[in-house]
């Protein structure tokens, strides 16, 4: 469930798929994406950070263990897949191994905006 607050009035709203992909898998793969590029690619953990649209300060914290994430493995077939797409500049690509990477993590999965 998710809480929203207007003024002095809060409302509870059911937790979606999409608001489930940003708590739950993107910090896995952004975290597994972020140790691949380091130790495997040798990117400077500021330029992993600008491709992963995160902080520095998160990308040392995912490569040094500081951040848990959920103890289910991705694929790492896939999480390379979404590396070299989005260190090769292909967007689309990277987005395409996002969106397998999420249903590899729930068969169920769906957030309505897969891309295909």
């Amino acid at each position: 469930m998710t809480r929203v607050r207007f003024g002095t009035k809060a409302i509870i709203l059911a937790s979606t798929e999409y608001e489930r992909t940003f708590r739950e898998v993107m910090p896995m793969i952004k975290a597994s994406a972020a140790v691949m590029m380091v130790n495997e690619y040798k990117l400077k953990q500021q330029r992993v950070a600008e491709l992963l649209g995160i902080t520095q300060a998160a990308v040392s914290k995912y490569i040094n263990g500081y951040v848990a994430v959920s103890g289910k493995k991705l694929d790492a077939d896939l999480v390379r897949g979404f590396v070299s797409n989005l260190v090769g500049g292909d967007k689309i690509g990277a987005q395409r191994y996002k969106c397998m990477l999420c249903q590899a993590y729930d068969k169920n999965f769906d957030c309505g905006l897969m891309v295909k």
